[in-house]
């Protein structure tokens, strides 16, 4: 926005868990984030968004107002998650939940904490809708 008296939105993207892919699957990563950039870049044009700048796998991107910004994170998730990707990759995502999970639980063991039972609960989800919602012990706080 040039006006500086006009209200608008900023919006970040990141690839959860890209330095984990990176390291065990550098070949498929490079592929799959020039086809997340290609996506991303799509739903912006879609969107009215400005992309302001792009670090590695993450976006910095511009809304005149709130509402195209949040337009554009779900209409990017819904895209993202109907993209056909690496089935390498997924394999990798499945072991990263699983050391997530075992993490979790052994750190449950240790500090005694009931909320540890939500980590990598929504990576795990197969319904980007579901993103939307809270666990039912957080909505009631």
């Amino acid at each position: 926005p040039k006006d500086s008296s006009q209200p608008f939105a900023i919006v970040f993207t990141d690839i959860q868990s890209s330095t984990a892919l990176w390291a065990r699957a550098p070949g498929a990563m490079s592929e799959a984030v020039d086809q997340h950039h290609e996506l991303l870049r799509k739903v912006l044009r879609r969107n009215d968004g400005y992309e302001v700048k792009t670090v590695g796998d993450s976006f910095m991107v511009a809304f005149k107002d709130a509402a195209d910004a949040a337009m554009f994170a779900l209409d990017a998730q819904l895209t993202l998650y109907a993209a056909d990707w690496s089935t390498e990759l997924d394999a990798i995502y499945l072991e990263l939940i699983a050391e997530a999970e075992t993490d979790a639980t052994a750190f449950e063991e240790v500090a005694g904490s009931s909320n540890s039972k939500y980590y990598g609960q929504y990576a795990s989800d197969n319904d980007p809708k579901n993103l939307l919602k809270l666990p039912e012990a957080a909505s009631s706080t």
